[in-house]
């Protein structure tokens, strides 16, 4: 059972008032991997390794890295200013698990916000402790988008949190952060396991008195050995732990461990550790034997992706064909070998004419042209595979935030019909969605690529200034980007991406400003494959023009509606007098640290026949001065039995004659205001129906991006707000700044003009 040290000590990352002597550090002596703070101040940041900021969101997070505060630094206000926000710390892995309120799913963290669901209390105990309920933390829900879902986790799943916290023991680490690759040390050893029946036996009887298995492991140093090929290593993996089906795979160092815990070995198969100087190589070539003559003639062309088998007495070993119907056998010691190939339906093998090979092996040799040559039975060419491609689980149009990753764009069934069809590439392109009033979208807006099957991630990668990038797949199962289709099935490819940093001057560096844009699959042949049993090329032109509008901000605001359950604390029953009667709240989400500002807000107000209202204006709760720029002292003539209404904030941080001024959410916070009026003429049976406006792009007049004072409320900008990407939070001009925007796409406001009403009555 893992061992679980809870923090017991109550910490805040606002720090409480204590003692500290010393200069202050300036930024040329920082050193990163650091907690800072302002002289006199008490926020505390890290300061990261790409020499940004990053923000600890709430206490949990800040504990899961940190005992106390004894090693925070001081910097003056000038050196703090001068180092960018980076984002949020998100927690340490294999520390804490994480849930929301709305989802009663329990998470375990893996490094660079990975979440692993554990799939019942058994997992949980298994690998967090029967006090493991102790360590669930409630995240808000708008901070559970900084993390993406991982692999999950069963009671009987090889997983060990306390592997994950190891991993990464700075934030540098588990944000990827000047991250460098542990190749293997020359003098690592290779171990073989070794076990050795002992037995104990009486001298004078002879008799066994017992009998044990002892085990050793015989070590030999990597540098003694032949298993690089290039920056990879070669090894013996053994397929279901099966030692006499052993394949020869290249691996990349870091996936070493999990192969060594698999059984795998080092070093190709065949090869008898203990004679370091047999070095015989068998070799040869599968063909496409067109004309079935047996020779392997101009114009016909290698098989990929068939297995080779080589046997030596009761021990196999098997190779798959490369690209170019190429396959080879190192590090043989000496022996009888026979090299024979795995038959496929619908081919008959023409080459060689006794079907196997035997060789003599002896030691140092190569052994070349073991030619294998098969042709497609007729009945089998006439009918070729096909892919057949549909798009699926269709994803809204929506506002998404820069420095953002693992964001779910698109889906796509690929289908295969006729035969098995193997996917050898993909194309994944990225495209201007011309909306209106936004900027030029393009390759720079995005910065990583991945696609997954399922949860398993097959490739990733970035798009080129082409704002195409085509992604080949293995032909070889072992592979982790291979992937068959069964004929007649489906399989479903899901593409993410990652956002790219909007600066905070405002600039194409390299994220732009309020870019809308397309993501998707295909072009043409953006789909190809190889069917197994023809062997021929299996190609499919397809664009996926469904492909949602994302329009990139560096701050989004999330609006949230009264319902009759939840109202906001807006009136239940209609009365006269001045009452609430409406309430709704902003949260500002932001993954660089920035606010959202408010400008304007615009209601429908409906009402039954003699009701009147009059005097509207809103407040925030919490705040006794009135935050509307000035009463409306009746509704406008715009609607049916009502009309609508419209204010300009007035900022109590600003005094501006109470116009062109702002409200500022900052990021990961709250807001909430009431929509008041006085109401008269109410008698049983009426009601007051209120709702917050949003906006169309289709009813953009001006182009977004522009002084917030421009917007007018009969037309559009009924709901404006600012990401402020260029960074001027806090300046009393910012209205005149071309940094507003209209309410499109906004979350909460339903992507449509009038949201779902609310109805108080009498």
């Amino acid at each position: 059972m893992r061992k679980i040290t809870l923090f017991l000590v109550a910490l805040s990352l606002i720090l409480a008032p204590y003692s500290y002597v010393g200069a202050l550090t300036d930024l040329e002596n920082l050193q990163t991997d650091s907690l800072i703070k302002v002289e006199g101040r008490e926020t505390v940041y890290y300061y990261a390794a790409d020499g940004k900021r990053y923000v600890f969101p709430n206490n949990k997070i800040f504990q899961s890295w940190f005992d106390n505060f004894d090693s925070v630094v001081e910097v003056s206000l000038e050196t703090l200013q001068s180092i960018p926000l980076g984002g949020n710390v998100r927690y340490r892995p294999g520390i804490v698990l994480v849930k929301i309120q709305s989802d009663p799913k329990v998470y375990s963290i893996g490094p660079n916000g990975a979440l692993h669901w554990l799939v019942n209390e058994n997992a949980a105990v298994r690998h967090f402790g029967r006090d493991w309920s102790k360590l669930v933390d409630d995240i808000p829900d708008v901070f559970f988008i900084h993390y993406h879902r991982g692999s999950d986790v069963g009671e009987d799943d090889d997983y060990d949190p306390d592997e994950d916290a190891e991993g990464v023991p700075t934030i540098n680490d588990n944000r990827g952060i000047g991250k460098t690759i542990r190749a293997l040390r020359s003098h690592t050893k290779r171990c073989k396991i070794v076990r050795k029946v002992v037995e104990e036996i009486d001298e004078e009887s002879g008799e066994v008195l017992s009998r044990k298995v002892e085990v050793e492991r015989e070590c030999r140093p990597l540098e003694d050995l032949d298993i690089f090929d290039g920056k990879k290593l070669k090894i013996c993996h053994f397929p279901g732990g099966d030692e006499s089906k052993g394949v020869t795979l290249s691996i990349s160092t870091n996936a070493w461990p999990a192969h060594e815990r698999h059984g795998d070995t080092l070093g190709v198969c065949g090869r008898d550790d203990d004679d370091g100087d047999d070095d015989a190589e068998i070799s040869g070539s599968k063909f496409n034997d067109l004309n079935g003559n047996g020779v392997w003639n101009d114009g016909e062309q290698g098989l990929s992706g068939w297995t080779i088998k080589l046997t030596k007495g009761s021990s196999t070993i098997s190779a798959l064909t490369d690209s170019e119907g190429k396959y080879k056998f190192q590090d043989l010691a000496p022996g009888i070998y026979t090299v024979a190939e795995e038959q496929k339906s619908g081919w008959t093998q023409t080459k060689p004419t006794s079907t196997t090979y035997i060789v003599d092996v002896e030691a140092n040799e190569e052994y070349e042209d073991l030619d294998f040559g098969n042709q497609q039975d007729e009945s089998s060419t006439t009918t070729p595979g096909a892919i057949v491609n549909e798009d699926v689980n269709a994803v809204e149009e929506s506002i998404v935030l820069s420095g953002t990753t693992g964001v779910t764009v698109k889906s796509v069934k690929i289908s295969a019909e006729l035969e098995d069809v193997v996917l050898d590439e993909i194309s994944v392109y990225v495209e201007d969605a011309n909306q209106t009033g936004t900027a030029d979208g393009n390759y720079k807006d995005i910065g990583n690529v991945t696609i997954y099957h399922g949860a398993s991630k097959l490739t990733e990668g970035n798009i080129p200034s082409t704002n195409k990038v085509t992604f080949p797949f293995s032909n070889n199962p072992a592979d982790t980007n291979y992937l068959k289709i069964v004929k007649g099935t489906s399989e479903t490819l899901t593409l993410k991406i990652d956002t790219a940093e909007i600066s905070a001057a405002g600039t194409d560096n390299p994220g732009t400003p309020n870019a809308s844009f397309r993501v998707g699959f295909g072009g043409s042949d953006g789909i190809i494959g190889t069917g197994v049993d023809s062997g021929l090329e299996v190609s499919s032109t397809f664009n996926s023009p469904t492909s949602t509008v994302k329009i990139l901000h560096s701050a989004k605001p999330i609006v949230t509606l009264p319902t009759t359950s939840n109202r906001l604390g807006a009136a239940s029953n209609l009365t006269s007098g001045d009452i609430r009667l409406f309430g709704f709240e902003v949260t500002a989400d932001s993954s660089q640290g920035r606010p959202v500002m408010l400008y304007r807000t615009s209601f429908n107000v409906t009402t039954s026949d003699g009701v009147d209202i009059s005097n509207l204006y809103l407040r925030q709760d919490g705040e006794a001065d009135k935050v509307s720029d000035a009463d409306a002292i009746s509704l406008d003539d715009i609607g049916t039995q009502g009309g609508r209404v419209s204010f300009t904030f007035n900022s109590p941080n600003f005094n501006n004659g109470d116009s062109k001024e702002y409200l500022e959410v900052t990021d990961g916070t709250t807001k909430r205001f009431y929509l008041h009026g006085t109401v008269s003429g109410v008698a049983a049976g009426d009601f007051v129906s209120v709702s917050l406006l949003g906006d169309l792009a289709e009813a953009i007049g001006n182009d977004t991006g522009v002084a917030a004072d421009t917007w007018q409320e009969s037309t559009n900008g009924k709901f404006v707000w600012s990401d402020d990407h260029k960074n001027i939070s806090g300046s009393a001009d910012a209205t005149g700044e071309q940094i507003w925007f209209n309410g499109h796409l906004v979350d909460g406001l339903e992507k449509t003009v009038t949201t779902t009403a609310y109805t108080i009555s009498l």
